[in-house]
């Protein structure tokens, strides 16, 4: 009984530790330039949906999904010291927090589905990629895709293209930042899990 109580709380303060630590990770992205790595000129690959991903497949859905919610309410937060234009926009909770929890959501889905499906040694790595590609282009096309439900007119305004331009224009972002994030999460997500794994392996008793 002793044991199994001693193995509750451990796991407990486990979670919470990588919790707070994925937490702080991402407020470090999310309000300095390490958030950012510029690709070309016109196109940045973002980190900060990394470590909702990383919790999500390290803890469970759960905490995958607070994070999710942490994630948008910094955004929430940010879009009231705006830098760019577009940043006023984030003041609405329905881009700025909904879109993020949703990258949980959907990224779970690919992670279950894809251990459904794949067997053998690489299921895990399989599932950690598809988890990483889903949950990062669910980031970027639900925020552009709501953006542009909400705010089109606001957003041709802004970008000085005529309305029906909009969605070409957020197509060409999607080209040009979200397929460069993903191929990014695909390739450094699943080195990190398989890295946290080795290491709860040897932190094992």
């Amino acid at each position: 009984m002793n044991t199994n109580s001693n193995t509750s709380h451990t796991n407990r303060v486990r979670r919470l530790t990588t919790m707070g630590l994925l937490l702080a990770i991402m407020a470090i992205f999310l309000f300095t330039p390490l958030g950012f790595i510029q690709i070309t000129p016109v196109a940045a690959i973002t980190l900060m949906h990394i470590p909702v991903l990383i919790g999500l497949l390290c803890e469970g859905f759960l905490p995958g999904l607070a994070l999710g919610f942490l994630f948008g309410v910094m955004s929430l937060i940010r879009a009231f010291a705006p830098v760019l234009p577009m940043d006023v926009l984030f003041q609405n909770p329905l881009v700025s927090v909904v879109p993020r929890m949703l990258i949980p959501c959907v990224a779970w889905l690919a992670y279950k589905g894809a251990l459904a499906v794949c067997r053998g040694k690489a299921r895990l790595p399989v599932a950690w990629t598809c988890s990483a590609i889903v949950g990062t282009l669910t980031n970027t096309v639900a925020v552009l895709g709501t953006l542009y439900l909400i705010y089109g007119a606001r957003l041709a305004e802004l970008m000085e293209v005529p309305v029906a331009g909009v969605l070409a224009v957020l197509g060409g972002i999607v080209l040009t930042n979200g397929l460069p994030e993903a191929a990014f999460a695909a390739l450094v997500i699943p080195a990190l899990m398989g890295a946290l794994s080795r290491l709860q392996r040897r932190g094992r008793p």
